[in-house]
């Protein structure tokens, strides 16, 4: 062959291999336009992290309450072809003009689809738009009311204390931004949006083929999680967010709760009934009645003269005791009040803007709120837990 051949040869082969799109990573792709950036690394064959940066505004910070660093850190090297990039499991297309980002099987079976319109921004918000394909149906977001399949309904998250909620109240108390699509054409998939603020999740209620996802602000980070099977996904969900460790064996069983029982008498006399009725039941809980006040960290010592000994007793009968204990204080200086007054001397409570003590109206009336960002305040609070004159240790029966 040739010299000049040889050339040729050299030539053609660099424009039939891709090169990866700029500053690109080992494990991803970064794609650009006059709208946004968006970044798609695998941290492992079946996860996918997408970011997306508006053109003109600084990058986030790369943190997570819900992903630690670690995980995050996790990669897997991609092999580059034609707009995108594939991984042991997934191919990942970007197109440069619009953004548009398509997951699919090694097979060409979609996953995941943007549509037209892929992004858009107002302000602070942003808002994300997905394919909906006919048969896809849609699970998940923490508390929700209403059907179990999400799909023709929209909900906002943002955790709320809805007393008496009823099938249409939204939001509820639990708020998780990770919803599960199965009866795809690439099977399940699941999609975690990692964003701390006011968020919405569309589901084909303002247009029947478009799942939307928006937030009034904050970083633009989700995370793909491939199945095919719904089990796959749950599976590496938890890969990502973390594992819930695994319950005694008498938390598994039956529980009787309710709010409220008043006095130790009344709590034996559940006890004795549900043995009497050979109902099986492992645990009873106790509410904020128990406490001085509705005070955490507190026992009414005329109705519950002596916690400790009602946990032996109902222990003896197979039961544990559980005792509530909200997340609040109760704001009351110069009481003797130790939980405050402890927290107080370790600066352990969240403040206005200002620098003021932020105080709030809970159970106990006047409260305040540990910061459990910080480190020592939730070492403290475990301090407070460890050392309650309520709390017995677990042989006695209570936990």
């Amino acid at each position: 062959m040739t010299r000049t051949a040889l050339i040729m040869a050299a030539c053609l082969a660099a424009l039939a291999s891709p090169a990866p799109a700029q500053n690109s990573p080992p494990n991803g792709t970064i794609t650009s336009n006059d709208t946004a950036s968006v970044s798609v690394s695998a941290l492992t064959d079946s996860i996918l992290r997408v970011r997306v940066v508006k053109t003109g505004s600084e990058a986030p910070e790369d943190a997570s309450w819900a992903v630690s660093s670690a995980v995050r850190g996790k990669s897997v090297k991609v092999r580059r072809v034609p707009g995108g990039f594939q991984t042991g499991s997934l191919s990942v297309r970007i197109d440069p003009a619009t953004l548009r980002l398509t997951v699919a099987d090694l097979e060409g079976r979609t996953i995941v689809d943007d549509v037209s319109g892929s992004m858009s921004f107002e302000g602070s918000r942003f808002t994300l738009r997905k394919a909906m394909p006919t048969g896809e149906q849609y699970y998940g977001l923490g508390d929700k009311t209403g059907p179990f399949n999400r799909r023709g309904a929209s909900y906002v998250n943002w955790t709320t204390d809805a007393w008496g909620f009823d099938r249409a109240t939204d939001p509820i108390y639990k708020s998780i931004p990770f919803y599960i699509a199965t009866g795809g054409p690439g099977g399940a998939y699941g999609l975690f949006l990692d964003n701390t603020w006011r968020s919405a999740f569309d589901f084909g209620h303002r247009d029947q083929n478009v799942l939307e996802i928006s937030a009034d602000g904050g970083p633009i980070d989700y995370y793909v999680v491939a199945g095919p099977t719904v089990a796959d996904v749950v599976r590496r969900y938890t890969d990502l967010t973390g594992k819930a460790p695994l319950p005694p064996r008498w938390g598994l069983g039956y529980q009787q709760s309710r709010y409220s029982y008043m006095n130790a008498t009344e709590v034996r006399e559940i006890a004795n009934r549900l043995r009497a009725d050979r109902i099986p039941t492992d645990v009873i809980w106790l509410d904020i009645d128990f406490q001085d006040r509705n005070r955490p960290f507190s026992t009414n010592t005329k109705t519950f003269p002596d916690l400790k000994e009602l946990a032996r007793d109902v222990g003896k009968d197979g039961f544990k005791l559980v005792a509530i204990t909200d997340l609040h204080i109760a704001h009351a200086p110069n009481e003797g009040y130790a939980p405050y007054d402890s927290g107080i001397a370790g600066d352990h409570f969240l403040k206005n803007p200002d620098g003021s003590l932020y105080v709030a109206p809970v159970w106990p009336g006047p409260s305040v709120f540990p910061d459990f960002t910080r480190k020592a305040s939730r070492d403290w609070w475990v301090g407070c837990t460890s050392h309650s004159s309520m709390m017995a240790s677990p042989a006695s029966g209570t936990t």
